[in-house]
């Protein structure tokens, strides 16, 4: 396996893959191998600096990193609220532990002692 197809297994284990890095059409992946369409992180950053730097409008810069306008608003409200990490996939679903509520523990507690 080469490290391009590691690489982006890799990118997908972590929730990282760009899910259409075919669609992704700008010059910065000719101007070096730093930039990779796969990386979905890295293409929704340079998109939010596209914008923001290179005063590219937002159709624009998403259609350029294989985004819709969408995505683009959703990272920018993340990228403003948490910075850079907030461009990170986010864990679905709940957070913590919402099923053995204290009602639920006194049951099987009780359900214990009496056994």
């Amino acid at each position: 396996m080469n490290t391009n197809d590691e690489r982006k297994q890799w990118l997908k284990k972590e929730g990282t893959l760009h899910p259409n890095p075919d669609k992704v059409h700008s010059n910065l992946l000719e101007k070096s191998p730093f930039f990779d369409a796969n990386d979905l992180m890295q293409m929704k950053y340079e998109m939010l600096r596209s914008v923001s730097a290179d005063q590219r409008s937002v159709v624009e810069a998403s259609r350029m990193f294989g985004l819709s306008r969408v995505a683009y608003y959703h990272a920018e409200q993340q990228y403003q609220k948490h910075g850079i990490a907030g461009l990170l996939p986010r864990r679905r679903g709940p957070k913590k532990a919402h099923k053995f509520t204290p009602d639920v523990m006194a049951f099987i507690d009780k359900q214990l002692a009496a056994n």
